[in-house]
């Protein structure tokens, strides 16, 4: 063996000295670790996106329940204004109500309206009352949990007082 090859660069050595002492075994060592540890990194990605699904599933249904009661709020909001407009009744205000939240959402998703007159601060006021469920798993959850009232002041007390 030559000085060439006594010193050139192989497991353990460093270019221009000498291989060290035990090199051989920490080499063999590495590549057992390196054994146990093969598909290591497969397991890990596959649990790593389990947990990652499950957080992007759970952070779609928040929106879908966010979206459904804001939906339930609006369209209450918008049964009620109907319901107060002059010429108009509080059935037309709760159908058109109930048509907002089916046509929104979906055609069988449970809802309670209710409308009743109240007079507030010596006004005369519609109320739209709307129940329906809050969308745990898709659109199925526990009913009842969405509770929205809205309030609209009835024009024709406004005209009434106008003409007097």
């Amino acid at each position: 063996m030559g000085f060439r090859e006594a010193f050139s660069s192989g497991p353990g050595t460093h270019r221009g000295m000498a291989p060290r002492a035990g090199s051989a075994r920490r080499a063999g060592h590495a590549r057992r670790v390196a054994d146990t540890e093969r598909g290591s990194a497969t397991v890990e990605f596959a649990l790593v996106m389990i947990l990652l699904l499950f957080v992007v599933l759970a952070l779609i249904q928040l929106v879908l329940a966010v979206h459904v009661r804001a939906i339930v709020i609006d369209s209450a909001a918008e049964g009620a204004r109907r319901a107060a407009m002059l010429g108009s009744s509080p059935a037309a205000g709760e159908r058109l109500t109930r048509a907002l939240i089916t046509s929104a959402i979906d055609p069988s998703y449970p809802v309670q309206v209710s409308v009743r007159d109240e007079r507030v601060a010596g006004l005369d006021v519609v109320t739209m009352r709307v129940r329906s469920t809050l969308p745990l798993v898709g659109l199925l959850g526990p009913r009842g949990l969405i509770d929205v009232s809205a309030h609209a002041v009835r024009e024709e007390q406004f005209l009434v007082e106008a003409i007097e």
